[in-house]
């Protein structure tokens, strides 16, 4: 009969402990030339795969804009790799505008409000400087399900190490980025989108290459989750009081 009773306080340890979030973690470690698409005719908006790819910009960067995998890995590992983007600037023939590569992860728009967008980036040395001692001015943007550029919270001037919050370490050194989605639109996510703008300050007259490596999108749980798991600890506790007693 002891055991009978003893029952319930199992069950509720094993229902408290399973935690499930509202959406599964997102990670692209790149690994291979598999691991996302590129080329207009393979967009189906509907992935996976992911699709990798120049979205808009100025005249030049359009004609000019490439994605490719590269065996440069953020860790320097020989089985692994990252996202290869390539473009040129002409300001003196184009004036003040972007070059944006946008990455399609979802088929529809997943809700990641209160999580974390993270992803790695380095600035290949061979790219051409601007006026600032950087590489153009640097944002990333979520895209929601009808598919409308909502800004995060970051940019930075790109592959300056003098420009500070955030502060980064330069060219040909990877630079490890997290950005808090909050509870705003940017939350929704249905692709990333990744740009950078010239204009007749920085004055960017070349080509420019950046790397990008392990974009990860991680959820948190639902307030519902978060109190089963406390449910659980707290039977875990009383089973724990309730066998100390019988001994």
């Amino acid at each position: 009969m002891q055991r009978n009773k003893k029952m319930p306080l199992l069950v509720l340890v094993t229902m408290g402990l399973t935690v499930v979030t509202a959406q599964a973690q997102y990670l692209n470690t790149f690994d291979t030339s598999s691991s996302f698409v590129t080329g207009a005719a393979n967009r189906t908006y509907n992935p996976p795969p992911a699709w990798f790819g120049f979205d808009y910009g100025t005249p030049t960067a359009s004609s000019t804009a490439s994605v490719s995998w590269s065996s440069n890995d953020y860790n320097n590992s020989l089985t692994s790799g990252s996202a290869k983007l390539n473009w040129t600037f002409n300001t003196t023939a184009d004036g003040a505008g972007s070059a944006a590569f946008t990455m399609d992860l979802f088929g529809s728009a997943q809700n990641y409000s209160g999580g974390t967008l993270s992803f790695d980036i380095m600035v290949d040395p061979s790219s051409t400087l601007d006026a600032y001692g950087g590489y153009g001015y640097f944002q990333v943007f979520t895209r929601d399900g009808s598919y409308n550029d909502n800004a995060t919270s970051f940019a930075e001037e790109l592959g300056n190490p003098n420009y500070s919050s955030p502060a980064s370490p330069g060219a040909g050194v990877w630079q490890s980025v997290s950005i808090a989605l909050g509870n705003g639109a940017d939350s929704s996510i249905r692709a990333l989108t990744f740009q950078d703008y010239t204009d007749t300050g920085r004055n960017i007259n070349g080509s420019e290459t950046i790397y990008i490596d392990n974009v990860q999108l991680t959820p948190v749980p639902e307030p519902s989750t978060i109190a089963l798991a406390g449910l659980g600890i707290a039977g875990l506790f009383l089973t724990r009081r309730h066998r100390a007693a019988m001994s």
